[in-house]
């Protein structure tokens, strides 16, 4: 590792102090979301690494103007306890209806076990909708959802199928690249959209 130090990687020009690599490797520190419930003691030098894999990284509460910010689990309590009246609670495996008014742009989806919380995304666009299902986690939970979203307009039907993208924040849009498209055809002569969706827990890596 020429140039690097031998603990973190970083660049430390043409010297080096062995002594001081020691003591850094040493050094043992707790992690950042132990606040949150993480027990884990790290060597300094593995800091980041953890960070970006530990599953107790902090989770913001979806509601609008919620300020709420703790473990997965207790976002999920939270939600539970103050916004019960704004979620649909459904049991894996088992289809269920959305109904979203002209202007709603979000439905939250609480399961009856696991403590799980996921958010239904809409884009509206002037030809149409982009809709998405999001599960609300640290990007590197290692447990995967996929879902099956289905519009129909009495005649014809779309649908898709994928994974449910783990995100610690909810993001303004959904992502174009994994929704499903329903023109405004779907729409009902009410202004609503109509969607039929399925979650299923898959598996844990």
């Amino acid at each position: 590792m020429k140039n690097k130090c031998a603990s973190c990687s970083m660049p430390i020009g043409y010297n080096r102090c062995r002594a001081i690599e020691k003591v850094i490797e040493s050094i043992r520190i707790s992690c950042p979301n132990m606040q949150y419930g993480c027990t884990a003691s790290l060597n300094y030098s593995k800091k980041l690494d953890h960070e970006r894999i530990c599953c107790y990284a902090p989770c913001s509460c979806p509601y609008p103007d919620c300020t709420y910010v703790g473990s997965p689990s207790s976002v999920y309590s939270h939600f539970a306890a103050k916004h019960k009246n704004s979620s649909k609670i459904f049991s894996y495996g088992n289809a269920f209806s959305v109904s979203l008014d002209s202007s709603q742009n979000h439905a939250f989806l609480q399961t009856r076990f696991l403590n799980t919380l996921f958010v239904l995304s809409r884009c509206i666009e002037p030809r149409g909708s982009f809709v998405n299902v999001v599960w609300i986690a640290p990007s590197s939970s290692e447990t995967r959802f996929s879902y099956k979203v289905s519009a129909t307009d009495g005649v014809s039907s779309i649908k898709l199928n994928t994974l449910a993208e783990a995100t610690p924040q909810l993001a303004g849009q959904p992502s174009h690249k994994t929704c499903l498209f329903v023109p405004n055809d779907f729409v009902t002569s009410g202004g609503h959209l109509k969607l039929e969706l399925t979650i299923r827990r898959d598996r844990v890596l």
